[in-house]
């Protein structure tokens, strides 16, 4: 960020927000337009707060994440939705804007992943943030790994291949793509490990199915 003049990141597509915060949240799916979905902001200033913005209903799932030693690392968790909660806004822009000021960014210049950011601080009255539509900036950071990442990321790599080559041990004439994914989550988890989705194809889309003398692909 220094080297950008940068001087915070807003992340909202899933998979700067998981890099940014190692919290993935119930839904991968980023919301069309600005009234969901989750936010992160981090400061280049350590000593200024960061933010995961997260709807109302997710505070406790959160939380027992972060009881099991999972979760964020980030203490300032915001949320909008219900307001039943001192931390929450009626809606996200409004909790987003009182993220950027707390850490001081009100005023700055941030790079953002999602090119709409600007126009939606803009329209809820926050026309000082600068903001620069930059996610070949967030990509570069994602390519720095510690060694403790790149450690993590051997044993997800060995976990899935387990779990792979188990599901496929274990297919028969007449499986289902239900009965494969759940021998694959199974294989997953007693590694440590948490699926996401299993594709099962044969020779083409998605099939009801395993049929006999013929090519499988799980992916």
């Amino acid at each position: 960020m220094a080297r950008e003049s940068i001087d915070g990141l807003i992340a909202r597509l899933p998979v700067n927000r998981y890099y940014v915060s190692n919290y993935a949240g119930a839904s991968a799916v980023a919301q069309v337009d600005d009234n969901g979905g989750y936010w992160v902001v981090l400061p280049r200033d350590p000593q200024a707060p960061a933010a995961l913005i997260v709807p109302e209903s997710e505070l406790q799932d959160l939380a027992a994440e972060q009881e099991r030693g999972r979760g964020t690392w980030i203490d300032n968790v915001c949320s909008y939705g219900d307001t039943l909660h001192d931390t929450a806004s009626g809606d996200v822009a409004g909790t987003l804007i009182q993220a950027l000021k707390s850490a001081g960014l009100d005023a700055a210049h941030c790079a953002t992943d999602d090119p709409r950011t600007a126009g939606w601080l803009t329209a809820h009255g926050s026309e000082r943030v600068r903001m620069s539509y930059r996610p070949e900036l967030f990509n570069e950071i994602r390519l720095v790994k510690s060694a403790a990442e790149i450690e993590s990321l051997k044993q997800a790599a060995h976990a899935n291949e387990m779990g792979l080559l188990l599901a496929f041990d274990s297919m028969a004439a007449a499986s289902t793509p239900e009965e494969l994914e759940n021998f694959y989550m199974m294989t997953m988890a007693q590694q440590g490990g948490r699926g996401v989705q299993l594709h099962v194809a044969q020779g083409g889309p998605a099939v009801a199915a395993v049929g006999s003398h013929h090519p499988v692909s799980l992916a």
